[in-house]
């Protein structure tokens, strides 16, 4: 959407990519308080460049689903995508496990969660087996790095190797770094007999907005420092908004016109 509420509210510069709908002539801005405060809390720290599209892509449907979609279009009438459109985001990766060896099953557990902080939503691991030991090399095909808890390494070096520690025949599940993921291999009693075993599997997980959690920390904020800054548009509506409806998502749609207007005005 080359619209100027998602261009103010994403505050991304530029980088040569039309394929993510932000103006060619716009540069980040530098946000003084208390717009920085709000921006912090919408955009945690730490965002991929891709997750923080994907939450003000949510924003504006946050705006749409109140009802207020037209109000987008107060200081830019540019629409470029629709925003109901389903696979602005793909999300959907399946990929069952691949094993060498059937005799050494390999088991993966939690949820990933690195979609928040890399580029991708996915993310698909190579497990080798150092020869005929209990170590194995942990490579990411998508960042190209092996991994040892958080360590990463360009190149398979005796400190990029995870050791196995096998308990009734299972192993110990291996942690990848702050993934969310964790693995374990079986076939503890034979293991050794046999070399260079590997495993594959891919990981996924969709984009997640917590609106509850967003809103309670909003309401943390003294925002009436927002509110007593100058617009040039009539924001009392959407402020009202915020200060008095029942509905969280009104709620967070006032504040978010409310913010924009007033960044707006400091142009």
């Amino acid at each position: 959407m080359l619209n100027h509420v998602r261009t103010l509210l994403l505050n991304l510069s530029y980088d040569g990519n039309g394929a993510e709908h932000i103006p060619s002539s716009f540069l980040q801005l530098p946000l003084p308080a208390p717009f920085s405060e709000v921006n912090a809390i919408l955009f945690p720290s730490g965002s991929s460049r891709s997750y923080k599209q994907f939450l003000a892509h949510h924003y504006l449907n946050i705006i749409r689903a109140a009802g207020l979609e037209e109000r987008l279009k107060d200081f830019d009438s540019r629409i470029s995508y629709p925003l109901d459109r389903s696979d602005f985001f793909k999300i959907h990766r399946n990929s069952n496990p691949f094993v060498s060896n059937s005799a050494y099953p390999i088991f993966v557990y939690g949820k990933f969660r690195g979609n928040e902080t890399n580029d991708s939503f996915y993310d698909n691991f190579e497990i080798t087996q150092v020869s005929n030991t209990t170590k194995v090399l942990i490579y990411s095909t998508v960042r190209k790095k092996y991994m040892n808890g958080n360590s990463l390494y360009d190149t398979a070096e005796v400190a990029a190797e995870n050791q196995l520690s096998f308990v009734d025949n299972l192993s110990v599940p291996i942690i990848i770094g702050s993934t969310g993921i964790s693995f374990s291999i079986d076939g503890g009693a034979t293991f050794t007999g046999t070399a260079n075993k590997s495993w594959q599997f891919l990981v996924e997980s969709p984009f997640e907005t917590q609106v509850v959690k967003i809103i309670n920390a909003l309401s943390n904020l003294p925002l009436e420092r927002l509110f007593q800054l100058p617009s040039r548009i009539d924001t009392k509506t959407f402020e009202n908004l915020w200060k008095k409806h029942y509905n969280p998502v009104y709620r967070l749609a006032g504040l978010l016109l409310t913010y924009v207007s007033k960044l707006d005005n400091t142009l």
